[in-house]
């Protein structure tokens, strides 16, 4: 399709793997956001998105 302006297009995105967080870790994300790190900061320290954080600490 030239001149289309879809050039570069991606047309089968792929989605990230998942790699299941263990029982620890669920643990210290809970316990380090009880003595109030940052969503953020935990997310990073993880390498996890700050919404898998935030589901991990509000479902207990």
């Amino acid at each position: 399709m030239a001149g289309s302006g879809l050039d570069g297009a991606v047309t089968e995105p792929t989605r990230r793997s998942r790699t299941p967080l263990t029982p620890h870790q669920i643990d210290a994300i809970q316990t380090a956001r009880d003595s109030g790190e940052s969503v953020m900061s935990i997310a990073r320290r993880f390498e996890v998105s700050r919404m898998t954080v935030w589901k991990k600490t509000r479902t207990r």
